[in-house]
């Protein structure tokens, strides 16, 4: 169906589908063919506590090597405008899990990017917005003052706080 609906055939289809089943969200069966996988807030709140875990942790292993200069700059990615519209940038994330220089974890990141990716905060979600810009000024600023454990604490609320999993 897929195959005819995007005119391509199905060599191209089964390989997205392929790439897709290493996130979780299908599956293959054999003789009856992709199924979508059931999903729960359980199942996302389980997630964010696995992925709180590993990014404290990565943030704990890449202080040494996260540069002042790039972590101002994601300070200034993240902000209110004049029009109060608020500007969230989620790069700080994936910069902290690279400096980890850990294979694994960033093999965690990688493979379930585009899970996660599913419930990133809409801008438009104004109070959602603010709640998490006021969490990433925080993560940076204690980053920038090198105070770990506000850092790590900031960073552990932040994911674990979203609503966008809880109105699911």
């Amino acid at each position: 169906e897929l195959a005819v609906k995007y005119g391509l055939s199905r060599t191209p289809i089964r390989n997205i589908l392929h790439a897709i089943s290493a996130t979780g969200l299908v599956h293959h069966q054999k003789r009856i063919g992709w199924l979508l996988m059931p999903f729960s807030l359980e199942d996302y709140s389980q997630f964010a506590n696995v992925r709180a875990l590993m990014e404290v942790y990565a943030l704990e292993v890449s202080c040494e090597f996260l540069d002042k200069t790039k972590i101002e700059i994601f300070l200034k990615k993240n902000y209110k405008d004049k029009n109060g519209k608020f500007h969230l940038n989620n790069e700080f994330h994936q910069y902290i899990i690279d400096k980890t220089h850990n294979r694994y974890i960033q093999d965690f990141f990688k493979r379930y990017q585009p899970f996660y990716q599913l419930f990133i905060l809409k801008e438009d979600n104004e109070t959602e917005a603010k709640k998490a810009l006021e969490f990433h000024q925080k993560i940076l600023k204690s980053i920038l003052d090198k105070n770990w454990d506000s850092a790590k604490k900031y960073l552990k609320d932040h994911i674990l706080s979203s609503k966008t999993y809880q109105n699911l």
